[in-house]
């Protein structure tokens, strides 16, 4: 069985760690970007099966990203982790295909929850 692949895009070395961690133990394949340039890189050169997507971030955030990865018909499930959440960028990130929407300080427990769960929904 393939692993999933994650990419967890942060730019928190610590919440890039903390992700690597819990989702290898979980069984997953996992590579980080630590600004959503280097991570735009990696996505125009390997399929991600999920994207863990912080906002604001320097050089180009979240939001930008996935605009960008629309474009290239790139459309990782994708789960926006952000300590900078406002209604206003839930919706344009649902509206851009998001699957969830989490604020950090998160709940590792329940984060990992929201993943298999979106692991399991089926694709359209």
């Amino acid at each position: 069985m393939n692993k999933k692949k994650v990419l967890v895009v942060d730019d928190e070395e610590l919440i890039r760690g903390l992700f690597k961690k819990i989702l290898h133990k979980e069984g997953y394949a996992i590579c980080t970007a630590a600004n959503g340039v280097l991570a735009f890189e990696k996505i125009k050169k390997t399929d991600y099966d999920m994207l863990l997507l912080d906002l604001k971030m320097p050089k180009m955030g979240g939001m930008e990203l996935l605009s960008r990865m629309k474009k290239l018909n790139k459309n990782p499930i994708t789960i926006v982790v952000t300590g900078h959440g406002t209604t206003d960028t839930a919706k344009k990130a649902v509206k851009l295909g998001c699957f969830d929407y989490i604020t950090k300080p998160f709940n590792v427990d329940d984060i990992i929850v929201v993943i298999k769960k979106a692991f399991e929904v089926p694709v359209l």
